[in-house]
């Protein structure tokens, strides 16, 4: 298979990382080229196939492909449902008296992942990372790899009550006690002596598929007696008019009802906003994907755009939170431990978090495509800033040693900014040590917990 810079004609920057898989790249759409090709003998050329999520090939998926064919100057393109969760995406090519299409059918991430690996689609969709069991049947770990392997955008759930209730914060598992049934009274929490009252997204919505991967996966099933609804506006109305009511919407539902700040064991209890998910720090937010096997010029050019400035626009249209990346309003740090506050004094922390493979030293595929987001933001700042790059360790790492891994981490990420055309002296790598945003005891929390922030000088 073509490496991710050669499949495209639009990525004029790639940069060499020290360790082995890592490399990062200009991403922009502005040099697609209309078709000027296009196989077959029919007039009507299908361009590829993606089958998978719900919550991408609802929405997201078709205004993505409808944006690609724009860019492509593709005219007349209509999105045309075809069946349940299924729409066919269609465009005339008049310079070749063609018309193109691409067909996505959304029956969850699994039939995704069994569409893909039997050869019926190109591109599998996906709301969650691809499971061991179905890395065997894709042709083995390169499904993981950045060649394969695509984060389109980051997602994230509010759990919601109403104003009056006093509760402001719950663990991720005391969430799951409340919705599944274990936890039937307010006062159980603290407050009151009424019936809690159970509201929940339907069981088609891209909404309930995450509160029911993030929340309840492992931990229980949603209690029968929850009603379910259709709407998050509708269900966020109900919470704001009813005290005894809870609830779970997408961010940009909230309304009159108050958000829940949640944590994932400790005390780091953390509200749910934009900027929050983007970095992922918030513990319901998750990366929404896309998975290919395939060598097709468009499809490659397409899953490039999806990566684009372009196409993270239409990610932000759809409701998702981009990886664009972008300093971060100003928050209250005072919570923070001192040693904290004052390593960040004088800096704007950045909407980026570099990440890790689990169990590696190797930055994980979104981090691999964040490098160049970032190298690319700070020469739109002008490049005259200082960059502070704060790694954190493991709270299973004792000791001195914990420091050095937490610089060491900070350092990776250091030296590929510096390839990447970043001045050495504009970049500090620093280590503080054990911050977690997750309990450590599961790999996930790890994972989060094994980190590098960024911040830009003021």
């Amino acid at each position: 298979m073509f490496s991710y810079l050669q499949r495209t004609g639009f990525m004029p920057l790639m940069i060499r990382g020290i360790m082995a898989g890592i490399c990062c790249f200009a991403i922009t759409a502005k040099g697609l080229e209309p078709f000027t090709r296009l196989s077959g003998s029919g007039a009507d050329v299908n361009l590829f196939n993606m089958a998978g999520s719900n919550t991408i090939g609802a929405e997201l998926g078709p205004e993505l492909v409808k944006a690609y064919l724009q860019a492509k100057q593709v005219q007349q393109i209509k999105i045309e449902e075809t069946g349940i969760n299924e729409v066919k995406v269609t465009g005339n090519v008049p310079a070749l008296k063609k018309t193109v299409s691409v067909n996505i059918s959304a029956h969850g991430s699994s039939d995704g992942f069994r569409q893909l690996a039997a050869g019926n689609v190109q591109i599998g969709a996906a709301s969650r990372p691809v499971k061991g069991s179905e890395v065997s049947k894709l042709g083995g770990d390169t499904i993981r790899s950045a060649d394969h392997e695509f984060i389109l955008a980051l997602d994230g759930i509010a759990v919601i009550v109403n104003k009056n209730n006093p509760l402001k914060q719950l663990q991720v598992k005391q969430v799951a006690d409340v919705f599944s049934g274990r936890i039937s009274e307010w006062t159980q929490l603290g407050w009151g002596v009424d019936l809690i009252k159970l509201l929940a997204r339907d069981a088609q919505s891209g909404t309930w598929d995450t509160f029911n991967s993030l929340v309840l996966s492992g931990r229980g099933a949603l209690v029968a007696s929850a009603e379910r609804l259709e709407s998050n506006e509708e269900l966020s109305r109900k919470v704001a008019n009813d005290p005894n009511l809870i609830g779970f919407v997408s961010l940009n539902a909230i309304g009159r009802a108050k958000a829940l700040a949640i944590a994932d064991g400790g005390n780091h209890y953390i509200k749910p906003s934009a900027a929050s998910v983007a970095t992922e720090d918030y513990p319901l937010s998750r990366r929404l994907y896309m998975y290919s096997l395939s060598d097709d010029d468009f499809v490659n050019e397409f899953l490039a755009f999806t990566q684009s400035p372009e196409g993270q626009v239409v990610v932000e249209k759809t409701g998702f939170i981009s990886q664009k990346v972008d300093r971060l309003p100003q928050t209250n740090l005072s919570r923070m431990p001192k040693d904290y506050r004052d390593m960040v004094k004088g800096y704007q922390r950045l909407s980026v978090n570099f990440r890790f493979v689990a169990g590696k030293a190797d930055l994980d595929n979104k981090a691999v495509r964040d490098l160049n987001r970032l190298v690319d933001f700070y020469a739109q700042q002008g490049g005259n800033k200082k960059l502070l790059l704060i790694g954190f360790a493991d709270a299973d790492v004792k000791g001195a040693k914990r420091a050095l891994l937490a610089k060491l981490r900070a350092k990776v990420v250091s030296r590929q900014l510096t390839k990447g055309g970043v001045s050495h002296g504009a970049v500090e790598a620093k280590g503080y040590g054990v911050l977690e945003l997750a309990s450590g005891e599961s790999l996930a929390g790890k994972t989060k917990n094994r980190r590098v922030e960024v911040w830009i000088e003021k």
